[in-house]
């Protein structure tokens, strides 16, 4: 997975992964406790996701196959 940021933007997160697979993006602020923030159906080889803003100080992300 990666993730991009523009100066203005927010951050947006790319995952390669195989097709035509679902795929759950996950986010945690201590990398103990998991929440799902989105599902992704992958047509094209690359699954994409913007996170809504969030004042936490660190933010972890990953993606999952369920």
């Amino acid at each position: 997975m990666t993730a991009s940021k523009s100066a203005t933007g927010p951050v947006q997160l790319f995952a390669t992964v195989q097709a035509n697979l679902r795929y759950v993006f996950q986010a945690s602020s201590d990398l103990a406790q998991w929440t799902k923030i989105a599902v992704r159906t992958n047509l094209t080889g690359t699954v994409d996701y913007t996170p809504a803003a969030s004042s936490a100080p660190a933010k972890f992300y990953r993606v999952l196959v369920p």
